[in-house]
Order: structure tokens, then sequence, then C-alpha cells
């Protein structure tokens, strides 16, 4: 028995993943085996479970930040974390890691860090580096929903292009794209549905504008 809070299905649909206050598990669905705890999360351990692995389907993503009372520097991490126990650091950086975003095959390909007043989006680079794209500065929003064409482009919910939230596509040059908007210029983005193959859009969904 787990005291689950949240439950995930891999991207298979081969496991059910099982979020409970200080324990991340998996369930093999299909007769197969690698059933049982993946990784710790809560206070303790100061890692918390953040979604599936969209590209490893015996894989989760955890976020880890740094302690509250230590004279060390601070520290935010995010892991890819596996049946079986093992676990690959994927960042290790000063800022916090608010979003992030893979690319085919499951590298890191973008993040969003927090920087004073702002989320500041930065895109991986061929030689490893980061490049700043934008920054999403007080109420903008940059909700991160994945990434195209190989990973060089990134889908985000956003309103950095007025008050209401639309669907937008940060280019690799930081050039911002305007994909959906609602027709009335009235409501929000609320989710979208994207094709499970290469993420082109499929379905927009607008609610209450909250802007």
């Amino acid at each position: 028995r787990t005291s689950a809070e949240e439950l995930e299905w891999s991207h298979d649909g081969r496991r059910l993943f099982l979020s409970s206050p200080n324990q991340l598990y998996a369930l093999a669905m299909a007769g197969q085996a690698g059933s049982g705890a993946i990784a710790k999360v809560g206070d303790q351990s100061r890692r918390e479970f953040v979604g599936v692995d969209p590209w490893h389907p015996a894989a989760v993503l955890v976020r880890e930040r740094p302690p509250q009372n230590s004279p060390l520097p601070k520290r935010w991490r995010l892991w890819r974390s596996e049946i079986g126990g093992r676990s690959t650091l994927l960042h290790e950086g000063a800022l916090q890691i608010v979003d992030f975003a893979l690319a085919p095959g499951g590298a890191l390909s973008h993040l969003a860090l927090a920087l004073g007043d702002a989320h500041v989006v930065v895109r991986r680079e061929a030689h490893g580096g980061w490049r700043a794209l934008t920054r999403c500065v007080g109420w903008r929003r940059c909700d991160f929903l994945g990434t195209r064409n190989g990973g060089r482009d990134l889908l985000i919910r956003s309103s950095l292009d007025g008050d209401l939230l639309s669907l937008a596509e940060l280019g690799a040059d930081g050039a911002l794209r305007i994909l959906h908007v609602d027709p009335r210029a009235e409501l929000d983005l609320e989710r979208v549905v994207l094709d499970p193959l290469d993420n082109a859009p499929l379905i927009a969904g607008y609610g209450r504008a909250t802007s």
C-alpha cells in the first residue's frame, strides 16, 4: 500500500508512476519486470517529482532544491531517475529551475531560470553552453509545452505578446512566433493537445482571461 498523491502513466502506457509524500514508485502494468521504488522525494530529500520522462518510458524527472540553512553555495539540480535506482544529472546551477524542456531522445534543451523578478528562458547550444532567448518579467507567462524541429524551437503558453495567453513558438534565434490566439481576443489559452509524434499542436482550448 502507498499513500499516492499523484498518478502518471509512462508515455508508452506500460507503467504507472505513483508519487507519495516521500517516495516515487513504479508499477508495471503489462506483466514486465520493474515495479518498486524509484527515488526519494519530499522535505528530507529536498526533491520533488516534476513529471514523467517523455522519451524514456522507465524514468521520471525530479527537481532538487538547495538546503535553506547551509553555508555552501546554493545549487539547483534536475535529475532523471530510472527504475532500478539509476539517476542521471541533467542540470546543476545556482539559479532556481522554474521550467524545462527536452529534445527528442531526452537531452535537456531549454530551461526557465529565476533571476530577480524575471524568468529567463535559455537554450542549450551545440557546444554545451546556454544562450538566453527571452525574459518573462513580472506577470508575463512563459509556460513550457514541449519542443519542435529536433529540439531547436520551444512551444510555450505565453503572454509575451500581449495581455492574453496564447500559443507561441520561441525559435532558436529568440524570435517569437504566435501560432494561435483566441480569435475574439477575449480568452486565455488554457490547454493544448500536441501530436505525440512531432509535438505539432492539434487542439487549443480557451477559458476565462486571468490577465
